[in-house]
């Protein structure tokens, strides 16, 4: 998965904090919830790699780490909620796209109750490094699995973000 990133502490390169998509050379969008703890400053993130691992024989060929320029962490965000949790890490420089770096493909329209409704029942891939149930552990591997997207993603959907409407991604990185 070339668009999925993952934010690592500096002092443990090799363990993922959370997961992110890369959506444009320059943004990442990710969690709000993954800067409660610690500054920005704290975190780089991995590019180009399934794989974290820092010893010798992890051979990363698309691996790209990178420092966070800015994080944008969405101003109705609150540490103790749950909603408007998301955040757009803008990085120091470009990324360069390749084989194993390019940005997730997003809808350039909104999102309407129709459009969603239609998904039902469809099959969708979730990604991420992180952890796969309640045990409380941290992975360096990138974990995927199949899923059934349900009308009731809907539902949740609908009273996290108090509409059916989301903006598409460009109205959110102007």
């Amino acid at each position: 998965m070339p668009w999925m990133v993952s934010i690592v502490k500096k002092n443990e390169p090799d363990v993922a904090s959370c997961s992110a998509s890369l959506v444009a050379p320059k943004f990442i969008i990710t969690a709000g919830h993954c800067f409660n703890d610690k500054p920005k400053e704290a975190f780089e993130v991995v590019l180009g790699s399934d794989y974290l691992s820092q010893l010798p024989f992890n051979i990363q060929t698309y691996q790209k780490r990178m420092n966070i320029a800015k994080l944008h962490i969405h101003p109705n965000y609150i540490k103790e909620g749950k909603y408007h949790d998301f955040a757009i890490i803008e990085l120091n420089e470009e990324v360069t796209y390749s084989k194993g770096i390019f940005p997730i493909c997003l809808p350039q329209t909104e999102t309407t109750p129709v459009h969603i409704q239609s998904l039902s029942g469809q099959s969708v891939e979730l990604v991420g490094f992180g952890k796969t149930g309640y045990v409380p552990i941290l992975y360096s591997t990138l974990n995927s699995g199949l899923k059934i997207f349900i009308f009731l993603l809907v539902c949740e959907m609908k009273k996290r973000t108090k509409s059916y409407n989301l903006p598409p991604l460009r109205s959110i990185l102007n």
